[in-house]
């Protein structure tokens, strides 16, 4: 799933609020949630946009 997918995704999911970030670094973090103004509610993360929305399904257990 690449960037575009995933906000798509997260809209569908949540509605206008749906959004997504993506931490770069040495490793990539990838976030999903929902968005109210400037505050970004986390609702599953993890090292793929798929483990993030599996980890905010609740399929998946969290990242340690």
């Amino acid at each position: 799933m690449n960037d575009a997918e995933a906000l798509e995704e997260a809209k569908r999911r949540w509605g206008v609020e749906g959004y997504i970030r993506r931490r770069t670094g040495p490793v990539d973090h990838f976030l999903v949630g929902v968005r109210d103004g400037v505050l970004f509610w986390v609702k599953g993360e993890g090292a793929t946009w798929e483990e993030a929305f599996a980890l905010a399904d609740g399929n998946a257990k969290k990242l340690a």
